[in-house]
């Protein structure tokens, strides 16, 4: 795969598409980095036959059926809110004092 500077690959984008026709996919690089492939127009074709679409890609997934959803039936523990409100306030703290803001 040939790899192309955007400045070079602008001046010479011609180049570069044919290039990618004939020889394969040609990466463009920015700063050393690559930031983007040109592909001839069969590649591309080739590449976006095979991917499902979205929804397909979701619906294909495992299906709730699949999954055990037994539940443990305990209720949990009673909880008097007046008992939580005064462990609340026992743990409470105020936040420190900043000198100099008012």
């Amino acid at each position: 795969m040939t790899t192309w500077q955007v400045q070079k690959a602008k001046k010479r984008l011609s180049e570069v598409i044919e290039r990618a026709s004939v020889e394969g996919p040609q990466t463009i690089t920015r700063h050393g980095a690559e930031c983007a492939v040109v592909l001839s127009i069969e590649d591309y074709r080739a590449l976006s036959a095979n991917r499902p679409d979205f929804k397909a890609y979701l619906l294909g997934g495992p299906k709730v059926d699949d999954f055990p959803t037994e539940r443990d039936q305990d209720a949990g523990r009673r909880v008097d809110s007046r008992d939580s409100k005064a462990e609340a306030a026992s743990l409470w703290q105020p936040p420190p004092h900043q000198s100099g803001h008012q």
